[in-house]
């Protein structure tokens, strides 16, 4: 009795199978616009590559359009295709044109670029070379200051030492005349020290004057 009441019934599982095969098949139309193949089939109702390939076969089968007459059709088809290679042909054309226009205004605005950009890296060139020529005559002017400065120490250096060895000769100069001076009133003492001497040998009596 349980092993009976746990046993699958055939009928009712193909049913299952079934429903679960057309959901699959008609969401897969539904998504894609086409009919699945049996791998897709398969994947999307999860049943075996044999059930897939039976359902598909059974209740949908891949159905083909037969040949075109071409013989009897190409009269009339020669002339639809000749117009539609020429409106083909016309709407290349005009896309070529189309596109060579947008490609050569593309060519002339990068041109325009480049030369705008051509222009300003031509002034900053200049602006450069005319600070670099500012910056050479101002180094100039600075190393000419430094020479003319350095020649203003040495001949201050010079003055300096010139008006010491003039301050050192004056004070010698000095210094020799208070030494002649000294000597000359030395002298002119023991002058008059030697004339009182001889007017006192010739008058007694100058002695006290």
């Amino acid at each position: 009795m349980v092993a009976a009441s746990t046993s699958e019934d055939p009928a009712s599982g193909a049913t299952e199978r079934h429903a679960a095969l057309l959901a699959a098949y008609t969401a897969h139309l539904a998504e894609h616009g086409r009919r699945p193949g049996v791998r897709a089939l398969r994947e999307r109702a999860r049943v075996s590559t044999d059930a897939a390939a039976s359902w598909l076969k059974k209740h949908a089968p891949e159905r083909r359009a037969p040949e075109i007459p071409a013989e009897r059709l190409a009269p009339v088809l020669a002339p639809l295709w000749a117009a539609a290679v020429e409106a083909a042909t016309q709407i290349l054309e005009e896309d070529h044109q189309a596109t060579l226009a947008t490609h050569i205004e593309s060519e002339q605005q990068a041109l325009q670029e480049t030369e705008r950009a051509t222009t300003h890296a031509q002034q900053q060139a200049a602006r450069a070379a005319d600070a670099a020529s500012r910056a050479e005559a101002l180094a100039r002017e600075i190393d000419t200051s430094q020479q003319e400065a350095h020649r203003a120490r040495q001949q201050a250096h010079e003055a300096e030492r010139a008006a010491a060895e003039s301050r050192e000769r004056a004070q010698q100069a000095i210094y020799q005349a208070e030494q002649a001076a000294a000597v000359a009133r030395a002298e002119a003492a023991a002058l008059r020290e030697a004339l009182v001497a001889v007017r006192s040998a010739i008058d007694p009596t100058q002695e006290k004057s």
